[in-house]
């Protein structure tokens, strides 16, 4: 990997089971209570996730995953513990089901571990007009 990428991208070194990763993603969408996949210390969890996709791309250093995730509002760690699991998932670690049992059980220990920051970028925040405004 480009040394210039380090802190911009998570590097692998071992290939992907993309369309477990895609059938892992399809359970996160809705509204749960994410507290499996947020910091321990984090008590109320229920969230509502409008999109959780996957995108391949080609990058600087060649073939990228993109993770997105459009939601109300995230819980402290929450993308981070989503997206480590959802790599266990891809690495043949556990199965796309699990995500169903994080979701169930609420238990943060059922979680792969959190992914690092490199790579974590926040896009945009979204308000509705009449958010926005004056009153």
């Amino acid at each position: 990997p480009s040394p210039l990428l380090r802190h911009r991208a998570l590097w692998l070194r071992h290939p992907l089971d993309l369309a477990a990763i895609r059938e892992a993603l399809s359970f996160l969408p809705g509204r749960h209570n994410f507290l499996g996949f947020a910091k321990e210390e984090v008590r109320a969890g229920e969230r509502e996730l409008y999109e959780a996709r996957m995108e391949e791309v080609e990058g600087e250093a060649g073939r990228e995953l993109r993770f997105y995730f459009r939601g109300q509002s995230f819980l402290r760690g929450q993308v981070r513990g989503m997206v480590g699991t959802l790599l266990e998932v891809g690495l043949g670690k556990r199965s796309p089901e699990s995500i169903r049992l994080i979701l169930q059980t609420q238990d943060r220990g059922q979680a792969g571990p959190s992914a690092p920051p490199q790579g974590l970028y926040f896009l945009e925040a979204a308000y509705p007009p009449e958010k926005l405004s004056p009153r």
